[in-house]
């Protein structure tokens, strides 16, 4: 009797996918799941978009490695904003 009444309050579980042990849903879980990551990356991110925009691979290491100093900026770069505000005080 004891029996039967502790089988009734046992929690609420999630339902198993299948009846295979846990560990192998688990694997078989993830090798879908790294199928379906790889066929999205395959699909959207294997190829440039535009091909004809390729560029030189020097070129772009020259512009990417090259040191270049920031050209200093001048008060109309900085504050564009205060030239707009008294543009629109004055009309």
């Amino acid at each position: 009797m004891q029996l039967a009444s502790s089988l009734r309050k046992r929690t609420w579980r999630w339902p198993r996918l299948t009846q295979l042990p846990l560990g192998v849903e688990i694997t078989l879980l993830l090798v879908v799941k790294i199928a379906l990551i790889t066929v999205l990356a395959k699909t959207f991110f294997a190829h440039p978009e535009a091909k004809h925009m390729q560029m030189p691979v020097q070129r772009v290491e020259q512009r990417m490695l090259s040191f270049t100093t920031p050209q200093p900026a001048t008060a109309q770069q900085q504050y564009p904003s205060q030239d707009l505000s008294a543009k629109q005080q004055t009309e």
